[in-house]
């Protein structure tokens, strides 16, 4: 399932169509089985009422597949939650290293310039494009968690720097993006 979605940018002067997906795994970024991971986003989306015995699980899920890009994104946001800031810019500057054009590590990195207001680098990280196509041109479609971070940072990122307009378009986007995914949830259950 996916949602498709015409966006231009530089003033309309560039057009694109831009898929989201919500039932793709490409192994460039998941590098595990299908159960693994659902459990890992299990894992991941129980955070609010999670206890620290959640870091382990996430941790074993990455030792056994070390490859996996998103269990190392997983693993870097339960640090974050759990205020384990020191590892967390540890696992940041693995990612950096092992996979610097990949679009969740230049959205951990967009987070860790925000939260330091170094403002004037967030835009850069992105080519200044706040469209997923137009700022990952020779990527064609999109997983909805990168969807997620990439317009839940630019709307941040609008709303820290004073440009509500922005911000609140970044925030539509996301509602529908979810609206969109609790749509497809509730589609599979019924089948």
């Amino acid at each position: 399932m996916k949602l498709e979605l015409d966006c231009t940018w530089n003033e309309n002067k560039n057009r694109a169509k831009q898929s989201i997906h919500f039932d793709y795994r490409p192994k460039s970024l998941f590098s595990m089985p299908d159960e693994q991971v659902f459990e890992l986003q299990k894992l991941a989306h129980s955070l609010p009422q999670a206890t620290p015995e959640v870091i382990g699980q996430i941790e074993a899920l990455l030792k056994k597949y070390p490859k996996s890009l998103y269990a190392q994104v997983n693993y870097y946001q339960v640090l974050l939650f759990f205020e384990l800031i020191e590892d967390a810019e540890e696992i940041s500057k693995q990612l950096q290293k092992e996979h610097p054009d990949a679009l969740f590590t230049k959205c951990i990195l967009g987070g860790e310039l925000l939260s330091k207001k170094q403002y004037d680098r967030f835009p850069q990280l992105f080519n200044h494009i706040e469209v997923l196509k137009g700022a990952f041109p020779k990527r064609r479609s999109f997983f909805y968690e990168e969807a997620l971070n990439f317009h839940n940072l630019w709307g941040r990122y609008f709303l820290e720097t004073g440009n509500g307009a922005q911000a609140d378009k970044h925030k539509k986007l996301l509602v529908f993006i979810m609206n969109t995914l609790q749509s497809c949830q509730r589609a599979t259950a019924e089948v």
